[in-house]
């Protein structure tokens, strides 16, 4: 779960490696000949039928992409305090063929499996995260240029913050879903209490000063078009 891109998206079809072969099929296609396997002596040799046959696919996929357009991503962004359920959430729709962007899994990676609560002070943790979120909003244009369907497994705490990303997503083409997990501070403290004995990217210990810092600074989204699931 570490790299969730080993590669850089490609945003349209690819391009057959151009050659011999390929220039010879193309001639022949273009002079209207048939791609036909008993056609004697002027049958194509495999090699020979295989660009054609990818320089067809090809041409297909531009057309398709012509004329529908490339599919329209959605972004779903997950807005919730410490423990409201956002991972479990993110991870079902993951289930459903969503990319999943979690800045606590790379900041995870990056310090060798350790639990950033633990081993870094507030200061440099805030700077880690800040760092890995301007890294992720680039692979999130990628992602809705490719097409694909992501949930940004973020808290969203601010109404600056999804504003910004309402606008980012809408800029490119996407579609934007903003599900607020609500629950009460005696759920989220309960939840808390479990999940800090735990170790694991998602399970980011959050003590009671920092929680306190969470509750005072979070402002839940009203009128923002948001969908609200309400834990017990």
């Amino acid at each position: 779960m570490a790299d969730y891109f080993p590669h850089r998206i490609v945003t349209s079809p690819p391009l057959p490696t151009r050659g011999p072969l390929h220039d010879s099929a193309h001639e022949r296609i273009s002079g209207g000949e048939a791609l036909d396997p008993t056609a004697g002596e002027e049958a194509w040799a495999d090699e020979e039928a295989a660009a054609a046959r990818e320089l067809l696919r090809t041409g297909l996929d531009l057309r398709e992409r012509a004329v529908h357009g490339a599919a329209t991503s959605t972004v779903v962004l997950m807005c919730g305090l410490p423990g409201a359920g956002k991972t479990t959430y993110a991870l079902e729709l993951v289930r459903r063929g969503y990319v999943r962007l979690s800045i606590d899994e790379v900041v995870w990676q990056r310090l060798g499996q350790r639990d950033a609560g633990l081993v870094l002070d507030e200061e440099a943790y805030d700077r880690l995260k800040e760092e890995v979120r301007r890294e992720q909003r680039q692979e999130l244009v990628e992602l809705i240029l490719a097409g694909r369907d992501v949930v940004v497994d973020y808290s969203f705490w601010s109404r600056a913050a999804r504003d910004d990303y309402k606008a980012l997503i809408e800029g490119h083409g996407g579609r934007w879903e903003l599900v607020h997990l609500k629950a009460d501070r005696t759920t989220l403290e309960r939840r808390l209490a479990v999940r800090n004995g735990e170790e694991g990217a998602n399970s980011v210990t959050v003590d009671g000063p920092l929680f306190n810092r969470y509750l005072a600074n979070f402002e839940a989204p009203n009128g923002e078009g948001e969908q609200v699931v309400v834990q017990p």
